[in-house]
């Protein structure tokens, strides 16, 4: 037992001498690793102000490849750190390993390397930019950021939704703000009698005054189908706009509101459906009362 706690002290002692011959060392290693995290993050600040100057609309690009830049700086940081504490062998073995290290990786976290190379398509695809409006799949909202495993949207009931990159790039994805330019439509049903011409000639007259439909790609009022009841009119019209939410949602419903006082207004009928009810027995009746004047009015 003596033996043993002999052995116990002077394993000990040992490995305090040499914690006390490295210090300096550690030390060092860790003002490099400070410093190098400190030039990463000033890097990281520089490029971002002098890019963002000159190309505001990649803005997505630039983010991604500055965090890009900054990882790299700070593992070259951390890799002569140790070799300034005398871990070369360390250091050497994780340059020497990186392609085992790649392999095993790419096993074991093939979803986070898929995502990641996916991230670098999209940043050269530009398939969107920061707050653009897309659908993806599903989902639906504004594009809030780019990271390195998945893209941050948020959608118009305030949710925050992230979607891994390979996915967007495997599927279909709608970018409803990358021009400015989206095409609303709506229905609305008018009675046989009343003239489709001018019906139509009345609507696109209105259109006309609203501030924010586009007249350079002139609104159209087609047919589009002929129902039991109603000539159903299907009304098109282009919105210049960046603001999906805000300016279109709230346009669209501004003009739908118009075309329906209008056709009031010109008493053009808009009928409901009419249900047609079957009797196949004819010993059933339907009791049928015709109220009067008095009993309408009470």
């Amino acid at each position: 037992m003596d033996n043993i706690l002999v052995r116990l002290k002077t394993t000990i002692a040992s490995y305090w001498e040499t914690f006390i011959e490295m210090l300096p060392d550690i030390i060092v290693g860790v003002l490099v690793v400070c410093f190098f995290a400190l030039l990463a993050v000033g890097l990281s600040r520089f490029f971002t102000r002098r890019l963002e100057r000159k190309k505001r609309e990649n803005r997505i690009a630039i983010r991604f490849t500055i965090r890009l830049i900054r990882l790299i700086v700070i593992l070259i940081g951390i890799v002569l750190a140790f070799q300034l504490m005398g871990f070369k062998n360390l250091a050497g073995g994780l340059l020497a390993g990186a392609g085992v290290g790649a392999v095993i990786i790419g096993f074991a976290f093939k979803e986070i390397g898929e995502n990641f190379l996916s991230g670098i398509i999209l940043v050269f695809d530009r398939p969107f930019s920061i707050g653009d409006t897309v659908t993806i799949g599903d989902k639906m909202g504004v594009i809030q950021e780019l990271n390195f495993r998945n893209t941050h949207l948020k959608s118009f009931d305030g949710k925050d939704i992230f979607v891994p990159n390979a996915s967007i790039v495997k599927n279909d994805l709608s970018n409803h703000t990358r021009d400015g330019l989206v095409r609303m439509s709506f229905v609305v049903g008018i009675d046989y009698k009343h003239s489709v011409k001018e019906t139509r000639e009345l609507i696109l007259t209105e259109l006309a005054k609203i501030n924010g439909v586009l007249q350079d790609n002139p609104p159209l009022v087609v047919v589009e189908t002929l129902a039991p009841n109603t000539v159903d009119l299907k009304v098109l019209f282009w919105v210049n706009t960046f603001d999906y939410k805000n300016s279109t949602l709230r346009l669209k419903s501004e003009v739908m509101e118009m075309v329906k006082d209008l056709l009031i207004t010109n008493q053009i009928g808009m009928p409901a459906n009419i249900q047609e009810l079957k009797m196949y027995s004819s010993d059933d009746f339907i009791p049928v009362k015709i109220l009067g004047d008095k009993e309408q009015k009470s």
